[in-house]
């Protein structure tokens, strides 16, 4: 057993302490995570974690705009713009505990349809997330071709590009040739899951048909072109009576929480059973979780991990967990409760509890306050050599030395002014703890 003759110190949290002689039992509430966002409206926006979390798992997809439909010359039907394409990012993690992270988010407009005879229609803008440690982006779909152009060579599709762990990255489809007077059909943009379908050709006479996922179908003989879908979407080419070409469909950018790594904390207490703190919590909506990993302090400041208890598995269910600390200090004594996923990325699941664990055993150090010596008398004689050691309030050795006495004086005038810890193992293989300041 330990000793800490410190004065119980006590930590603010979102409840009232509840004296419990000898302990203190407090509920702990679990911080939310940050929500993930959705962009579809073209511009620049920015994307923040706040200060103060670690292990945040973060997911980036970004699809680019369509390009806009061709406008076809007098008697011709106008060309399909193209796909806009798109990239995605595998889970990273995010340790923001040493200032807020904020991303720049560009969504990418759809590109305009021509409006003068024999003109491209403008590329799709290019939608990306910057500020994250990878590159991610996706290009916008080339224009559609007006007549005067080379009937069979549509503008570029849009590509993805990215960086991050686990890529995935897709080519939106090309936009149609028109051959005749009508429209061709638009190229689809790129999905997840699929390279976007190029747009149909259009023969005389016939509307070209627009791609898969979200291209717009062109114009027939006398009708306009549609506008590409979102996200990503060419536009369709109109036919040679229609008065409009369709627009190209705007970028997506989508930056999600992986909300799997979150558990929810209905409970958190310690209580004292035969002298020895019982750290007992329960769960809900367990998922992806390992292990909890138990921290303890002798001041609230300084931790160490003490034990790690298994995760049950995943359930929807009440999970109830407990761990008895068979070696406390005497005295003070701080806890935490830390979840570490099946990645291995360990983040803070509580905040602190201070129990007091009380003694027969004695440590009696003295003068508490003095810049000379300390005097040191334990309980009794050691039966072997005995290591002490001084600890610095921020957890680093100072001192440390060997004893073979009851009673013995330590001189202390080369430390620096400050708080330190005195800690011995009494013949017992108690843990004995006492303050003093050095001036």
């Amino acid at each position: 057993m330990k000793s800490n003759l410190t004065k119980p110190i006590f930590i603010k949290t979102l409840r009232k302490f509840l004296w419990i002689c000898p302990c203190i039992i407090l509920s702990i509430i679990a911080r939310a995570q940050p929500s993930s966002m959705t962009y579809t409206s073209p511009g620049t926006f920015t994307f923040t974690i706040p200060a103060g979390y670690n292990g945040i798992a973060v997911k980036i997809e970004t699809w680019g705009a369509g390009g806009g439909a061709g406008f076809g010359s007098s008697g011709n039907g106008g060309g399909g713009g193209s796909g806009g394409g798109y990239a995605s990012t595998g889970i990273f993690y995010v340790d923001s505990r040493g200032g807020a992270i904020s991303y720049t988010v560009i969504v990418g407009a759809g590109g305009s349809a021509a409006t003068a005879s024999a003109n491209r229609g403008t590329t799709g803008g290019t939608s990306s997330v910057t500020g994250s440690p990878y590159t991610i982006l996706a290009t916008g779909g080339a224009g559609g071709l007006g007549n005067n152009f080379a009937p069979n060579t549509p503008g570029a599709a849009g590509t993805g590009t990215s960086t991050g762990p686990s890529p995935v990255t897709r080519t939106g489809g090309t936009g149609g040739n028109s051959q005749g007077d009508a429209g061709a059909g638009g190229g689809g943009g790129a999905s997840s899951s699929a390279n976007g379908t190029s747009g149909g050709n259009a023969p005389s006479g016939t509307p070209g048909t627009g791609g898969t996922v979200g291209g717009g179908s062109g114009g027939n003989g006398g009708g306009n072109g549609v506008n590409g879908t979102a996200p990503g979407g060419g536009g369709g080419g109109k036919g040679k009576n229609g008065s409009s070409s369709g627009n190209g469909g705007n970028g997506k950018v989508v930056i999600s929480i992986i909300t799997f790594l979150a558990l929810q904390l209905t409970g958190f207490e310690v209580i004292i059973e035969n002298n020895f703190p019982k750290l007992r919590w329960h769960t809900i909506n367990e998922k992806y979780n390992k292990e909890f990993v138990i921290e303890r302090s002798i001041d609230g400041k300084k931790f160490e991990t003490i034990g790690t208890v298994l995760s049950q598995g995943n359930s929807m269910s009440v999970m109830d967990y407990e761990y008895f600390d068979k070696d406390p200090f005497h005295g003070n004594n701080f806890y935490k409760l830390m979840q570490k996923d099946q990645l291995g990325f360990v983040s803070p699941l509580t905040n602190v509890i201070q129990v007091f664990v009380h003694s027969d055993r004695h440590l009696n150090l003295y003068p508490n306050i003095t810049n000379q010596a300390i005097n040191i008398i334990l309980d009794d004689d050691p039966t072997q050599p005995t290591i002490w050691k001084i600890i610095s309030h921020d957890g680093s050795l100072s001192k440390t030395g060997v004893t073979f006495q009851k009673a013995f004086t330590i001189d202390i005038n080369s430390l620096n002014q400050g708080k330190y810890f005195f800690i011995i193992r009494d013949k017992n293989l108690d843990l004995l703890c006492s303050p003093f300041v050095k001036l």
